[in-house]
Protein backbone atom coordinates (compact mmCIF):
# COMPACT_ATOMS: atom_id res chain seq x y z
CA UNK A 1 0.00 0.00 0.00
CA UNK A 2 1.15 3.69 -0.84
CA UNK A 3 -0.12 6.19 1.33
CA UNK A 4 -0.02 10.01 -0.67
CA UNK A 5 -2.20 12.87 -0.24
CA UNK A 6 -5.41 12.81 -2.08
CA UNK A 7 -4.97 16.49 -2.59
CA UNK A 8 -8.10 18.76 -1.43
CA UNK A 9 -10.69 17.51 1.25
CA UNK A 10 -13.81 19.20 2.07
CA UNK A 11 -15.22 18.71 5.33
CA UNK A 12 -18.72 19.43 5.83
CA UNK A 13 -19.27 19.54 9.75
CA UNK A 14 -22.13 19.55 12.52
CA UNK A 15 -23.27 21.65 15.03
CA UNK A 16 -23.17 19.51 18.04
CA UNK A 17 -19.65 18.93 18.02
CA UNK A 18 -17.57 21.59 16.33
CA UNK A 19 -14.21 21.32 17.52
CA UNK A 20 -14.30 18.01 18.28
CA UNK A 21 -15.48 17.50 14.66
CA UNK A 22 -12.68 20.19 13.50
CA UNK A 23 -10.40 17.62 14.80
CA UNK A 24 -11.18 14.48 13.56
CA UNK A 25 -11.48 15.69 9.91
CA UNK A 26 -8.51 18.37 10.00
CA UNK A 27 -5.66 16.53 11.66
CA UNK A 28 -5.66 13.21 9.64
CA UNK A 29 -6.03 15.71 6.31
CA UNK A 30 -3.09 17.69 6.97
CA UNK A 31 -1.38 14.81 8.11
CA UNK A 32 -1.32 13.08 4.96
CA UNK A 33 -0.64 15.99 3.19
CA UNK A 34 -3.79 17.09 1.82
CA UNK A 35 -5.14 20.72 1.89
CA UNK A 36 -8.78 21.10 3.71
CA UNK A 37 -12.00 23.33 3.17
CA UNK A 38 -13.99 23.31 5.85
CA UNK A 39 -17.90 24.19 6.58
CA UNK A 40 -19.14 24.17 10.04
CA UNK A 41 -22.51 23.95 10.36
CA UNK A 42 -24.51 27.76 10.05
CA UNK A 43 -25.63 26.99 13.94
CA UNK A 44 -22.04 26.90 15.23
CA UNK A 45 -19.27 27.71 13.24
CA UNK A 46 -17.81 30.33 16.09
CA UNK A 47 -15.39 27.59 17.45
CA UNK A 48 -14.39 26.28 14.39
CA UNK A 49 -13.15 29.55 13.16
CA UNK A 50 -11.34 30.59 15.96
CA UNK A 51 -9.63 26.93 15.62
CA UNK A 52 -8.74 27.93 12.02
CA UNK A 53 -7.34 31.35 13.18
CA UNK A 54 -5.47 29.55 15.90
CA UNK A 55 -4.01 27.60 13.17
CA UNK A 56 -2.62 30.42 10.74
CA UNK A 57 -1.36 32.22 13.70
CA UNK A 58 0.73 28.78 14.83
CA UNK A 59 2.16 29.02 11.40
CA UNK A 60 -0.04 26.39 9.23
CA UNK A 61 0.68 28.00 5.55
CA UNK A 62 -2.05 30.28 3.73
CA UNK A 63 -4.34 28.05 1.72
CA UNK A 64 -3.94 25.01 3.65
CA UNK A 65 -6.67 25.17 5.62
CA UNK A 66 -9.90 26.53 4.69
CA UNK A 67 -13.35 27.38 6.23
CA UNK A 68 -16.21 28.14 4.13
CA UNK A 69 -19.45 29.28 6.23
CA UNK A 70 -22.91 29.33 4.68
CA UNK A 71 -25.88 27.28 4.94
CA UNK A 72 -25.39 23.52 3.21
CA UNK A 73 -28.12 24.09 1.03
CA UNK A 74 -25.96 27.12 -0.75
CA UNK A 75 -22.38 27.02 0.57
CA UNK A 76 -22.02 22.97 1.13
CA UNK A 77 -23.60 22.27 -2.10
CA UNK A 78 -21.17 24.46 -3.44
CA UNK A 79 -18.45 22.50 -1.80
CA UNK A 80 -19.10 19.01 -2.78
CA UNK A 81 -19.89 19.96 -6.34
CA UNK A 82 -16.77 21.36 -6.77
CA UNK A 83 -14.66 19.93 -9.50
CA UNK A 84 -11.37 20.96 -7.41
CA UNK A 85 -12.77 18.55 -4.57
CA UNK A 86 -10.66 15.59 -4.00
CA UNK A 87 -12.98 13.60 -1.46
CA UNK A 88 -15.50 14.76 1.17
CA UNK A 89 -16.17 14.17 4.86
CA UNK A 90 -19.74 14.06 5.62
CA UNK A 91 -21.12 13.84 9.03
CA UNK A 92 -24.85 14.35 9.90
CA UNK A 93 -28.46 13.35 8.73
CA UNK A 94 -29.10 10.65 6.30
CA UNK A 95 -31.38 12.68 3.99
CA UNK A 96 -28.76 15.44 3.33
CA UNK A 97 -25.77 12.33 3.17
CA UNK A 98 -27.55 11.43 0.34
CA UNK A 99 -27.77 14.46 -1.65
CA UNK A 100 -23.60 15.06 -0.38
CA UNK A 101 -23.26 11.39 -1.99
CA UNK A 102 -25.13 12.56 -4.84
CA UNK A 103 -23.52 15.55 -5.63
CA UNK A 104 -20.00 13.76 -5.15
CA UNK A 105 -20.34 10.92 -7.78
CA UNK A 106 -20.71 13.74 -10.05
CA UNK A 107 -17.07 14.18 -9.96
CA UNK A 108 -15.88 10.77 -9.22
CA UNK A 109 -15.18 11.80 -5.16
CA UNK A 110 -14.77 9.37 -3.04
CA UNK A 111 -16.88 10.43 0.20
CA UNK A 112 -17.33 9.63 4.07
CA UNK A 113 -20.41 9.85 5.93
CA UNK A 114 -21.29 9.46 9.14
CA UNK A 115 -25.08 9.54 9.52
CA UNK A 116 -27.07 10.26 12.18
CA UNK A 117 -27.38 6.94 14.27
CA UNK A 118 -28.90 6.06 17.35
CA UNK A 119 -27.76 3.74 19.41
CA UNK A 120 -29.86 0.93 21.24
CA UNK A 121 -29.26 -0.43 24.74
CA UNK A 122 -30.28 -4.07 25.81
CA UNK A 123 -31.33 -4.95 28.92
CA UNK A 124 -32.18 -8.24 29.64
CA UNK A 125 -34.00 -9.64 32.75
CA UNK A 126 -31.32 -10.59 34.67
CA UNK A 127 -29.83 -6.95 35.34
CA UNK A 128 -29.52 -4.83 37.63
CA UNK A 129 -31.76 -2.47 36.42
CA UNK A 130 -31.43 0.36 39.07
CA UNK A 131 -27.44 0.16 38.61
CA UNK A 132 -28.16 0.63 34.53
CA UNK A 133 -30.35 3.78 35.28
CA UNK A 134 -28.36 6.31 35.71
CA UNK A 135 -26.06 5.29 32.60
CA UNK A 136 -28.88 4.85 30.59
CA UNK A 137 -30.20 7.90 31.19
CA UNK A 138 -26.55 9.83 30.75
CA UNK A 139 -26.33 8.36 27.28
CA UNK A 140 -29.88 9.38 26.01
CA UNK A 141 -29.62 12.96 27.54
CA UNK A 142 -25.60 13.62 26.93
CA UNK A 143 -25.55 17.18 25.05
CA UNK A 144 -29.80 17.18 25.23
CA UNK A 145 -30.00 13.97 23.22
CA UNK A 146 -28.31 15.54 20.59
CA UNK A 147 -25.67 13.46 19.10
CA UNK A 148 -25.04 10.29 16.95
CA UNK A 149 -23.87 8.17 19.75
CA UNK A 150 -27.12 8.99 21.81
CA UNK A 151 -28.68 5.55 23.36
CA UNK A 152 -31.62 6.84 22.00
CA UNK A 153 -33.27 3.39 22.03
CA UNK A 154 -34.09 1.16 24.70
CA UNK A 155 -34.33 -2.63 24.03
CA UNK A 156 -35.54 -4.70 26.82
CA UNK A 157 -36.30 -8.24 27.06
CA UNK A 158 -40.70 -9.00 27.30
CA UNK A 159 -40.32 -10.53 30.60
CA UNK A 160 -38.95 -7.78 32.26
CA UNK A 161 -40.42 -4.68 29.97
CA UNK A 162 -42.86 -4.01 32.95
CA UNK A 163 -40.56 -3.38 35.73
CA UNK A 164 -38.08 -1.55 33.77
CA UNK A 165 -41.14 0.86 31.85
CA UNK A 166 -42.09 1.89 35.57
CA UNK A 167 -38.78 2.11 36.44
CA UNK A 168 -37.20 4.38 33.47
CA UNK A 169 -41.01 5.74 33.08
CA UNK A 170 -40.90 7.75 37.07
CA UNK A 171 -36.76 8.59 36.79
CA UNK A 172 -37.21 9.94 33.01
CA UNK A 173 -40.82 12.15 34.20
CA UNK A 174 -38.32 13.25 36.99
CA UNK A 175 -35.98 15.29 34.95
CA UNK A 176 -35.49 18.67 34.31
CA UNK A 177 -34.51 20.63 31.41
CA UNK A 178 -33.80 24.17 31.00
CA UNK A 179 -31.09 26.97 29.75
CA UNK A 180 -27.53 26.03 30.71
CA UNK A 181 -26.99 28.53 33.13
CA UNK A 182 -29.64 27.09 35.41
CA UNK A 183 -29.31 24.03 37.68
CA UNK A 184 -31.14 21.49 35.53
CA UNK A 185 -30.59 17.71 33.78
CA UNK A 186 -30.26 18.40 30.69
CA UNK A 187 -30.02 21.54 28.44
CA UNK A 188 -31.76 23.42 25.34
CA UNK A 189 -31.51 22.34 21.89
CA UNK A 190 -29.82 24.06 19.16
CA UNK A 191 -32.67 25.39 17.21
Amino acid sequence: TIREPLGVVAGILPWNSPTQMFGRVVGPALAMGNTVVLKPAEDACLSVLRLAEMAMEAGLPEGVLNVVTGYGAEAGAALTAHPAIDFISFTGSPEVGTLVQQSAAVNHVGVTLELGGKSPHILFDDADFRAALPIITNSIIVNSGQTCVAGSRLLVQASAIDEVGELFGAHFRSLSAGPHDVECDLGPLIN
